[in-house]
């Protein structure tokens, strides 16, 4: 089981990346942020739902992944660390989940894996926070 202080280190570390792909700007945006991102959904039909609980326990893994590797820095970490942000992108179709918070998820996972990535659109880096607060609160069932 996570220790409640590897789970507030985790938030914290996630908290920090959160506002600094929030504040990050493109060294070279072109300025057409109209273009809606492409999509990642399959093209055989909806997606199984996948329960919030699902969803936040992969992400909780995630975030000790993350912890780790911050301590850490080793390839195994960085593999351990990718392969959970991977299971959260691939819980993500199915998570009920608003369209602005799901735009900031790739982005946000992304940066957490330290995989290259486009930034995220206006605002969603914030709605992505804001559903995490209320899906996976710490220590506690969603509200």
């Amino acid at each position: 089981m996570i220790s409640s202080r590897r789970v507030t280190t985790a938030a914290a570390v996630l908290a920090i990346v959160v506002v600094a792909l929030v504040l990050r700007e493109p060294a070279d945006r072109d300025g057409d942020s109209s273009a809606p991102p492409p999509s990642t959904a399959p093209t055989t039909g909806a997606p199984s739902e996948v329960p919030i609980d699902q969803f936040c326990a992969a992400f909780e893994v995630m975030a000790a992944a993350h912890s780790n590797h911050l301590a850490n820095d080793t390839t195994a970490s960085l593999a351990e660390v990718t392969e959970a942000g991977e299971a959260v992108l691939a819980l993500a179709p199915g998570t009920p989940m608003p369209p602005a918070a799901r735009a900031g998820l790739t982005p946000f996972v992304d940066g957490v894996i330290g995989r290259p990535a486009d930034p995220a659109p206006a605002g969603s880096a914030d709605a992505f926070s804001g559903f995490l607060a209320a899906a996976c609160p710490l220590g506690g069932a969603p509200r």
